[in-house]
């Protein structure tokens, strides 16, 4: 079983983001290649945070794009947000009862 049948059959859900996440709805697609390694990464921080693939990149690629465009106190704001998602992320991964096993280099 993946970590997403996993996470449907804990949570109930099947990938959809809830209404209201991220200021939904977005309805402009953007797509890009990842690595399997990279994929499973960010299906494990997904499930770790209680987000959707597509929740988790809109939030990460949101916070980073806000804090390096308009203006000198918004960036810093955005960024001051990145970083405690961050810290908030790290703080989830260490509190998770089982390690995170990772196939990639070492």
């Amino acid at each position: 079983m993946t970590e997403m049948d996993t996470r449907s059959k804990l949570t109930g859900k099947t990938g959809r983001r809830p209404q209201g996440e991220m200021e939904a709805p977005r309805d402009k697609t953007i797509c890009f290649m990842v690595s399997e390694d990279e994929k499973k990464g960010v299906d494990v921080l997904g499930l770790v945070t209680n987000r959707t693939r597509s929740a988790t990149l809109a939030k990460i690629v949101t916070l980073f794009l806000e804090s390096t465009s308009g203006e000198k106190t918004a960036q810093d704001d955005a960024k001051g947000r990145l970083d405690k998602y961050i810290d908030e992320c790290r703080e989830k991964f260490s509190n998770r009862s089982k390690p995170i096993k990772s196939k990639g280099k070492k």
